[in-house]
C-alpha cells in the first residue's frame, strides 16, 4: 500500500464513522435491469479490477493489501423494491466500511416499477476520483452486454499505469529552510 492508502486506512480504523472518504455515485439504469443482470455486471468488474477484490487486514500493526480470488470475492449488492429517497441513499452511503475484512465498495439496486437506480459507494482507499469514472464507464459497458445476453468484451486492457498524483507531505514531516536575515537599509 502507498503512504496515502495507509493514512486513509488508519483514519478508517480510528474513525470509521467518517464518510469523507466515501465516494458515492447514483446512476439511473435502463428499464428491465434485473438483480441477476446487475450481479453479473458487478462480478465482471470484480474480476477485471484487483482493487475491487482487495481487503486490507492488519499485520504487525500495519495494513497489507490482500487481493482475493475473483471467485471468492463477495459482491455486496443490496436490493430494494421501492424508490430511493434521499434518507435511504444517505443511510447507505454513510454506512462505515470495515476495510480489514470487507471489500471497499458496495451497491444498492432500487427497482421501483419502471425506475431502476443503482447507488455505488466506494471507499477512497480502493477507488479514487480518476478511477471512479473508469469504473462507471465499464459498468455501463458490461450492463449493455449483459442485457443483450453477452459477457462484456473489454476494448482496452486494464491499465497498469496510474495517473500522476500529488504528493501530500504532512506539516509535521516538513523541514523549513532558514532564511538569511534581512539587512536593514539604515
Amino acid at each position: 500500500l502507498g503512504p496515502n492508502q495507509q493514512d486513509i486506512w488508519q483514519l478508517n480504523r480510528t474513525a470509521p464513522q467518517l464518510t469523507v472518504y466515501h465516494l458515492p455515485v447514483r446512476i439511473s439504469l435502463p428499464r428491465g435491469t434485473t438483480a441477476d443482470v446487475m450481479r453479473a455486471v458487478l462480478r465482471d468488474l470484480t474480476e477485471r479490477h484487483d482493487a475491487l477484490r482487495t481487503v486490507m487486514p492488519e499485520i504487525d500493526g500495519a495494513p497489507v493489501a490482500k487481493v482475493l480470488d475473483a471467485e471468492a470475492a463477495p459482491v455486496d449488492l443490496r436490493i430494494v423494491e421501492e424508490a430511493l429517497d434521499e434518507a435511504a441513499v444517505r443511510t447507505f452511503v454513510d454506512e462505515p466500511f470495515e476495510l480489514t475484512t470487507q471489500l471497499g465498495w458496495r451497491c444498492l439496486l432500487s427497482v421501483a416499477g419502471d425506475v431502476v437506480e443503482l447507488v455505488l459507494v466506494a471507499h477512497h482507499a480502493m477507488v479514487d476520483g480518476w478511477s471512479i469514472g473508469i469504473l462507471i464507464r465499464e459498468a455501463q459497458q458490461a450492463l449493455a452486454a449483459r442485457i443483450a445476453g453477452d459477457a462484456p468484451h473489454w476494448s482496452t486492457p486494464v491499465s497498469t499505469t496510474t495517473p500522476p498524483r500529488p504528493t501530500f507531505v504532512p506539516p509535521s514531516r516538513c523541514r523549513s529552510t532558514p532564511r538569511a536575515p534581512e539587512r536593514s537599509s539604515s
